[in-house]
């Protein structure tokens, strides 16, 4: 049985660290990145099968990989991967932005059991 493939981004060491251990102990296989750049790198190169994703990453935003990926004329592997958001810092306009593109949001702090049952959901 394949395990399902999940992109983490997220600049916070401690958060990377904790998220990627639970969903890895959890059965899923989990690629990290903590830039935008990374991020794009291997969004573009490997096939996911779901993204969780902070908003507001040390050097940019995640808002762009989003709209990138959900733009119809994209050629990326990753067009229809189901994303999750987890940020501290959503303001309204970013919510509005962001809700018709993404499966689910969590605002930190959230529950890890919660995140976890959300991917699994997520990455039927």
């Amino acid at each position: 049985m394949n395990k399902k493939k999940v992109l983490l981004i997220e600049d916070d060491d401690d958060m990377l660290d904790g998220i990627a251990e639970k969903l890895g102990f959890t059965g899923f296989e989990v690629l990290t990145s903590k830039k935008v750049n990374d991020a794009s790198f291997k969004l573009n190169n490997q096939k996911f099968d779901c993204i969780v994703s902070d908003i507001q990453l040390e050097n940019g935003s995640a808002q762009n990989i989003i709209a990138a990926l959900r733009d119809p004329l994209t050629k990326n592997p990753n067009h229809m991967t189901p994303i999750i958001i987890i940020s501290g810092t959503l303001d309204e306009d970013v919510i509005l932005g962001i809700a018709k593109l993404v499966q689910k949001i969590f605002t930190k702090p959230f529950g890890i059991n919660d995140l976890v049952a959300a991917v699994q959901s997520t990455c039927k």
